[in-house]
């Protein structure tokens, strides 16, 4: 099976002959396959520097000159008009003007213009992406929550009110600030000054924070500086949006199953890092691709609002090298802005290394969700359902991530929290059954009469043919061999490990925190009671190993499991 040769490592378009030494002992003493050898990484999608522009937070939106000016291009600038208008008309009454629909614009809800108007981004058409020409990801003029907090804090009185713009805060700390995060704090900082009393003494921090914020996304809005210019010109987002926006208009409460094992892919450094929907579809040749299918463009409460482009956008020769799935009853919102700070603290503990080690200047995330169901009954249900292997649309996700992986002799990380560690354990023994037929054809032509030759030679008494005990001897070796792979072309990283027996396949690496009732009770808690799991075959490997995060630490992944986690990566995509 010329996809698997282990003679030299390479990848074969064509069946490779081996010739078998001559048996001595038991063949059915396992000799390891010739090892996988690391093939040549692709070369991954260049650095994009989408600089696209924030709504109506800048006034001076401008395309870049096209040869020609097509529908799309028509209608985002009618947009671009009426935003200017709008902010016009606001300056000089104070109040917010009807904004007249272009022709070509369809029509829209109420609730679907005010949403998208207050957090929607707005594209230039031409200007080529560069994830990695932003080196500096630094915020230079944004107080931090704490000073926020100093800055505003009033004896005798609650942070009620203003906790929100705290809460946006402490997500730009931990995460890197965006246009999306920065469009968020911008629109918390003026719901709270419509609300505020005049006199209040906290209008002074939260009029500075507002200017800083402004002044961030302005600095964000900049044209690209000469290095940019430089930059290799790539795939570009020709007709940037349509104008039906996913996420927009609806009221979800807490059951987004709308969004239930949809794909985001974090891509660049903030502050211009970009989060797309993406969509795997496997061709008609067999080669597996990635589709962008809309960019997020900001936040509907806990909803992403996806703009969807015209068509889907091919990510060329892209793979994901770095994964993650959440856990039950998490939003996302949440979800999203958690796999963007593992992306930022992988980016982070890779800074300074050489960036052709790791093909490319930024690592990108691809963030599959497990969508909270409502009830929290339901998600623990969900829970209960993956403890008995039963397989869901998330499940199968991680199953394509790591069979994909294993196919392209390419490594991925696969990171999962909580409940997501209980799917993707799943997903794991799910695809190694799924290696073994992969693999047996390979083996039983290398070894078939070897092992043929052993059984005739020595019939245990049990009632089978030699022909049956060669097969049943052959699978055995086939899925060994599977297993091998599976440990070289995946990395399994458990946070707040949810699984108790894990599947003794792949080495995992897993994250408890000593106040993480989760692990605690339904999972793996301890290295004594990992290592003593493993040595009696009752689950996990002998190679795997357990990390405390500290005796203080909880369940939540952000607070608790994304330094260490983005550490562990990093290292291991410096072996690659």
């Amino acid at each position: 099976m010329g996809r698997y040769d282990t003679s030299d490592g390479k990848k074969p378009v064509q069946q490779v002959q081996h010739n078998q030494p001559a048996v001595t002992g038991s063949p059915l003493q396992m000799r390891p396959f010739a090892p996988y050898q690391e093939t040549q990484a692709q070369s991954s999608a260049p650095p994009n520097d989408r600089t696209q522009e924030l709504g109506h937070r800048l006034e001076n939106i401008s395309f870049a000159p096209r040869p020609q000016v097509d529908i799309m291009a028509r209608k985002w600038e009618g947009i671009k008009a009426a935003y200017q208008a709008k902010i016009q008309a606001k300056q000089a009454i104070g109040t917010e003007p009807e904004v007249e629909r272009s022709p070509e614009q369809p029509e829209q809800t109420e609730q679907q213009e005010q949403v998208v108007q207050r957090s929607s981004v707005l594209s230039s058409e031409d200007i080529p992406i560069d994830r990695g020409a932003i080196a500096d990801t630094s915020i230079q003029r944004l107080m931090s929550a704490e000073d926020f907090k100093k800055a505003t804090s009033v004896k005798f009185h609650r942070r009620n009110r203003i906790a929100k713009i705290d809460e946006i805060l402490e997500a730009i700390e931990k995460t890197g600030a965006d246009r999306i995060l920065l469009s968020e704090l911008l629109d918390a900082i003026d719901d709270w000054l419509k609300v505020a009393d005049e006199e209040s003494d906290r209008r002074e921090g939260v009029n500075k924070l507002r200017q800083e914020a402004t002044a961030e996304i302005e600095k964000i809005g900049a044209p690209p500086s000469e290095d940019m210019d430089s930059a290799p010109k790539t795939r570009q987002r020709s007709n940037a949006f349509s104008a039906k926006v996913t996420g927009a208009g609806k009221e979800y409460g807490s059951d987004f199953s709308d969004f239930d094992s949809k794909q985001f892919r974090i891509s660049g450094r903030a502050p211009k890092r970009t989060i797309e929907e993406v969509k795997r579809k496997q061709m008609e040749d067999g080669t597996v691709m990635y589709f962008a299918m809309g960019l997020v463009t900001g936040f509907n409460d806990k909803a992403p609002m996806i703009a969807p482009y015209p068509e889907p956008i091919s990510l060329g020769d892209w793979y994901p090298k770095v994964t993650h799935i959440n856990g039950m009853a998490v939003a996302p919102k949440s979800g999203i802005l958690s796999a963007a700070a593992l992306q930022e603290s992988v980016n982070q503990a890779l800074d300074g290394q050489d960036d052709m080690a790791v093909g490319q200047s930024a690592i990108d995330v691809l963030y599959t969700y497990s969508a909270q169901r409502g009830n929290p009954l339901v998600d623990v249900w969900d829970c209960l359902k993956g403890k008995v292997e039963v397989r869901d649309e998330a499940t199968e996700k991680q199953e394509e991530i790591m069979l994909d992986a294993v196919h392209r002799q390419e490594r991925v990380t696969v990171s999962a929290h909580s409940r997501g560690t209980i799917k993707t354990d799943n997903a794991v023994r799910n695809v190694h059954e799924k290696l073994i037929p992969e693999f047996l054809p390979e083996v039983k032509q290398n070894r078939w009469q070897e092992v043929l030759e052993y059984w005739q030679a020595n019939d245990p008494g049990i009632g089978l043919d030699p022909e049956d005990l060669a097969e049943i001897s052959l699978k055995g070796f086939a899925a060994e061999a599977a297993k091998k792979a599976m440990n070289k072309y995946i990395q399994l990283i458990y946070a707040g490990n949810a699984v108790q027996h894990p599947s003794a396949l792949v080495d995992i690496n897993m994250y408890v925190g000593g106040l993480d009732v989760v692990s605690m009770f339904v999972g793996t808690y301890s290295e004594t009671g990992r290592k003593i799991d493993a040595a009696i075959g009752t689950g996990g490997t002998k190679g795997s190993k357990l990390h405390s995060v500290g005796t203080g630490k909880g369940h939540g992944f952000v607070d608790n499991y994304v330094p260490a986690v983005g550490s562990a990566i990093a290292s291991d995509i410096q072996q690659r």
